[in-house]
């Protein structure tokens, strides 16, 4: 999901040799994280956990689903700036990421987040006594995680063959996988979680048209959102049916 400055938007300089680390990765965050939109969308992605059947969900527990969402949207979004940063130096040049000279530090802080998500996932069901815990879904975390990390990976190093309309709706749709995903990393494989999931992947593919103008201003595009968003009201008629039956 994109947020943050406009390219032709002229952001506060910095002379990138002068400044700390820390001060680049805090900037980065202010620009490119904003908690008016991952906030929310944290919140929404925890909520298949909350839902789902035989688990009483604890508020300390759903706490912190919702931090641990909160902090792989961050490193997520962090390899997605990576991956694009040659396309950003032509479309948004005032970027913070853009203008850095330490990629090699913010590729590092990527790796090294994502790393303790993958591995704090599966330890926090050890951390919380009351949360259900066996090895199908250890599997289970494992694999939905691993297909996160190497389906963007496939998906980073090709982008290149995605050209044309067509295929960018492809790359645009895959990409966002990994919200759903990330929404069924602790909520199981019940059937009402995974048709939350797929409402999650609905609206975030419907909110990325809507952000995007280039989205918008294509007519393949504008077809694929008008399908999604009967499919979306479909579905949504049905979750809500299953959770008030």
């Amino acid at each position: 999901m994109e947020n943050g400055s406009d390219s032709m938007r002229r952001v506060k300089r910095f002379p990138g040799e002068k400044m700390k680390a820390f001060g680049e990765c805090l900037a980065y965050s202010k620009e490119r994280f904003s908690p008016a939109v991952f906030f929310p969308l944290a919140f929404i992605l925890a909520l298949p956990s909350f839902f789902a059947s035989g688990s009483e969900i604890e508020w300390k527990r759903f706490v912190w689903i919702f931090f641990w969402i909160l902090g792989s949207l961050f490193f997520l979004r962090l390899w997605d700036d990576l991956a694009s940063i040659r396309e950003d130096r032509l479309r948004h040049p005032f970027r913070v990421l853009v203008r850095s000279n330490r990629l090699l530090f913010f590729r590092s802080i990527c790796a090294l987040g994502l790393t303790l998500s993958l591995f704090s996932a599966v330890a926090s069901s050890l951390w919380f006594p009351g949360a259900p815990y066996s090895a199908s879904l250890f599997f289970w975390q494992m694999g939905l995680m691993g297909a996160i990390f190497l389906g963007l990976g496939v998906l980073y190093f090709s982008q290149r063959a995605f050209t044309g309309e067509w295929k960018q709706i492809i790359y645009s749709h895959l990409l966002l996988l990994k919200y759903p995903i990330l929404a069924s990393v602790f909520a199981g494989r019940d059937p009402k979680t995974l048709i939350l999931a797929g409402l999650i992947y609905l609206l975030v593919n419907l909110y990325e048209f809507a952000h995007d103008s280039r989205h918008r201003a294509s007519r393949p595009f504008r077809i694929v959102a008008f399908v999604e968003a009967g499919i979306f009201a479909v579905l949504f008629a049905c979750e809500l049916k299953i959770q008030i039956g």
